[in-house]
């Protein structure tokens, strides 16, 4: 579903709002399909709807992230690359491990092309599928109740570079009374640039 509303936005620009929806659609799904939360019994202990709130929220923002942060040539697919490696030695789960090293592969196939100078492009359809992909796996490792902080916070640390951005540049735009989903060149790589 994500892909879909990917490809149609890169081929005749969805609104937002559309777009939004379809990504609220395809979180909730995957965690009423699975039954994976994060949990935060420590904060709220028997409420399941904060624990369902917070899971889609992360998910949504993880999607965001990586969308946002596809400015640069073989910027989203590598940090993507990265967290995925992240989550793999994170992960104890064979069938999740295999999967996420599928996506490295198909990642590190496309990153070749979308490296300087680009002859591909990850477009909405790819940064959708990466962040979702992120946000699932990322999903999977902090349902675990077993999972100690060493992980959590630097799985947190990873993950937090595209989070880092995408906050920064919604801040700017809320700050200058901007629309926060008209493109601009306020974000972190375009400052570094």
């Amino acid at each position: 579903v994500l892909f879909a509303i990917g490809i149609i936005d890169d081929k005749i620009n969805a609104p937002a709002w559309l777009k939004f929806f379809i990504q609220i659609i395809s979180c909730c799904l995957f965690i009423l399909i699975s039954n994976n939360y994060i949990v935060l019994d420590f904060l709220f202990p028997n409420i399941h709807f904060i624990s369902f709130l917070s899971t889609l929220f992360f998910m949504l923002s993880i999607i965001n992230a990586i969308n946002f942060i596809d400015g640069l040539d073989g910027l989203a697919s590598s940090l993507s690359i990265i967290t995925l490696v992240s989550l793999s030695l994170l992960l104890e789960t064979f069938l999740h491990v295999n999967l996420i090293f599928i996506l490295i592969g198909a990642t590190f196939a496309f990153l070749i092309n979308n490296i300087r100078p680009a002859y591909v492009f990850l477009g909405d359809s790819g940064s959708y599928i990466l962040g979702y992909s992120v946000g699932v796996f990322s999903v999977f490792f902090l349902s675990n109740q077993e999972a100690d902080l060493t992980g959590i916070f630097y799985l947190l640390l990873i993950v937090g570079i595209p989070v880092i951005d995408i906050v920064y540049v919604l801040a700017t735009r809320l700050i200058k009374n901007k629309r926060i989903y008209i493109a601009d060149k306020k974000h972190l790589h375009h400052q570094m640039l």
